[in-house]
């Protein structure tokens, strides 16, 4: 693929790992974030980045993503380099114009194990189960129409 050099070292810039690919999955653009990270991509598919046993799933969130035109996100494991924990691949579809035609995916990973990350993902999983608490809760309040009832069954369950 010929980029424009202005466009490569751009890319290059970003802090975050960050790849271009083809709506094959070929990587046609990797930055030296993402190079550091997982080694020499370019040339390789998407998926050879992760586990084997993600190929399927991620091969089928690269055809969501082409078919739908909306970003999606995985939390995976890197294959090579002793990465420690999992990571997060976000996958989003290509609309600049002026790029090659056929490259139609851009991605980022993002490690799981950066305490950015980690808070995130604490926070989001402490907000389900308290949504999920929630939910409990009024699904045995609408059950009952006696005051009584409704304080006593939220008493018991907290």
């Amino acid at each position: 693929m010929d980029y424009h050099p202005g466009y490569k070292e751009l890319v290059d810039y970003l802090v975050a790992p960050y790849f271009e690919a083809t709506a094959s999955g070929e990587i046609v653009l990797a930055n030296s974030a993402l190079k550091a990270l997982a080694g020499d991509v370019h040339g390789k598919r998407v998926w050879k980045m992760f586990d084997a046993g993600d190929e399927e799933k991620i091969r089928s969130i690269c055809s969501v993503v082409q078919s739908s035109g909306t970003q999606q996100v995985l939390e995976l494991s890197l294959e090579r380099h002793g990465a420690e924990g999992g990571v997060l691949l976000e996958l989003a579809p290509i609309r600049f114009s002026g790029l090659p035609e056929s490259v139609c995916i851009r991605g980022k990973v993002k490690s799981l194990e950066d305490d950015e990350f980690f808070e995130t993902k604490l926070t989001l999983k402490r907000q389900a189960e308290e949504l999920a608490f929630l939910n409990h809760l009024s699904e045995m309040t609408s059950s009952s129409l006696d005051l009584d009832d409704i304080l006593y069954s939220i008493c018991r369950e907290s």
